[in-house]
């Protein structure tokens, strides 16, 4: 999979591609991909997508 791969929205199934695991830096990491879960990038549109996990802004989330 490559970065930028859009996230799509379905019903759990407990399938590995819909497990996201929390991460050391407030990554929010797929346990299928491996991949960080980034914030819409104006650049690349509006939709949240995959990437490799750089510890930017736009991959730290806050899980409350």
């Amino acid at each position: 999979m490559l970065d930028g791969a859009a996230i799509v929205l379905e019903r759990c199934a407990g399938e590995g591609a819909q497990k996201w695991l929390s991460g050391p830096n407030g990554q929010l990491m797929n346990s299928n991909s491996g991949r960080c879960l980034a914030g819409p990038d104006t650049a690349r549109g509006s939709a949240l997508v995959q990437e490799d996990c750089y510890s930017l802004p736009g991959e730290i989330w806050t899980i409350s």
